[in-house]
């Protein structure tokens, strides 16, 4: 069965991989050639064949592999110009759109990611998972950037773009831990209660990527991994499935 493509895939052609497919070798011409499908009308059907899991069998180019090392890649440019550019906060256009455009890439690799493995593992129906860890390297060793926390609130409406209220709403703080929400009216000195620790915020999201990688790369249902959890972290299981959601 065909997987569809919906407002999803959308968010992939808004940041389209570079994907070279490599010709036969021509005798004529003395040696194999390679063409770039960006440049082709039939762009959206080679890409459309990374979930039909058929690209490395069928074609003998594995465009799974290929369009996660160009995202990565790219991704990591941008990181770069945020960090060079001292873009500590959300309060600038320049920062915002820096901010966005790296959360279009991850946004990107995540959704390849889970609908590869959901479309794979519906054809093998009862068989053997595939898991993440059975990846290309690439997808084993990406993490977001702003980590698993504000990526998935990113990808709560898969529209290819969005607008710059909606970045924010998916960032409880920004990058130097400013509240990039409006501010609500403060408590007079004395009468508020105890301040929030950052350390609490970090080890959150250690909890958000260590349930993902327990239930995604090792395959554990939900309850087993939220057992795990509890061993783990200093919070009791009904507190940590409450930080997962």
């Amino acid at each position: 069965m065909k997987p569809k493509y919906e407002d999803w895939f959308e968010c992939l052609l808004l940041v389209k991989p570079k994907l070279i497919l490599v010709l036969p070798p021509e005798e004529e011409f003395g040696g194999p050639d390679a063409v770039d499908l960006r440049l082709l009308e039939e762009y959206d059907f080679y890409l459309k064949k990374i979930f039909e899991a058929e690209s490395k069998e069928e074609i003998g180019t594995d465009f799974l592999e290929q369009a996660l090392e160009y995202w990565l890649e790219e991704r990591d440019k941008l990181v770069t110009e945020f960090k060079d550019g001292k873009m500590d906060g959300l309060d600038n256009p320049e920062s915002i759109n820096l901010a966005k455009e790296i959360l279009y890439y991850d946004r990107a690799i995540k959704i390849t990611i889970d609908k590869y493995l959901e479309n794979v593992n519906k054809s093998r129906g009862k068989g053997k998972r595939l898991l993440l860890k059975d990846l290309p390297k690439p997808a084993i060793g990406w993490a977001p950037h702003f980590g698993m926390k504000v990526l998935s609130k990113f990808c709560d409406d898969n529209t290819p773009e969005v607008g710059d209220s909606y970045l924010r709403k998916c960032f409880q703080k920004d990058i130097s831990g400013k509240q990039v929400t409006p501010k609500k009216k403060t408590k007079p000195k004395g009468k508020g209660g105890r301040p929030k620790d950052p350390k609490v915020a970090e080890l959150r999201d250690k909890l958000y990527k260590r349930y993902y990688h327990l239930t995604e790369t090792d395959g554990l249902k939900r309850r087993k991994a939220i057992e795990i959890l509890e061993k783990e972290f200093p919070w009791k299981y009904t507190t940590i499935e409450k930080y997962i959601k």
